[in-house]
């Protein structure tokens, strides 16, 4: 079963930072629908890999940056991430992060 979310992301980077090609989120989900840096929505390449969100060094600046990610991922049974359980007790779904 998978849900879909929205996270927004504001970070700063300094002079160094801004100039790595390395700048990335840890994501353990399935898809990135919508990857939108600093108001510029990514149109070309594959920024998910390796259980990784990349952001290009062209769209990223130094000070203030937003990014904004749309994805889907799957609910879980492990309690890393969204967990979905049904109580047999009451029949009731429940769901926790």
């Amino acid at each position: 079963m998978d849900f879909h979310g929205q996270v927004e992301v504001n970070f700063n980077l300094s002079d160094e930072s801004s100039k790595s090609d390395n700048i990335f989120i840890d994501y353990k989900g399935d898809k990135v629908l919508k990857l939108i840096v600093n108001g510029k929505q990514l149109t070309e390449g594959e920024p998910f890999r390796e259980h990784r969100i990349y952001f290009p060094k062209d769209l990223l600046q130094e000070g203030k940056n937003t990014v904004v990610i749309r994805f889907v991922s799957k609910y879980v049974r492990d309690c890393m991430g969204m967990h979905y359980f049904v109580d047999k007790e009451d029949n009731e779904e429940y769901l926790y992060t």
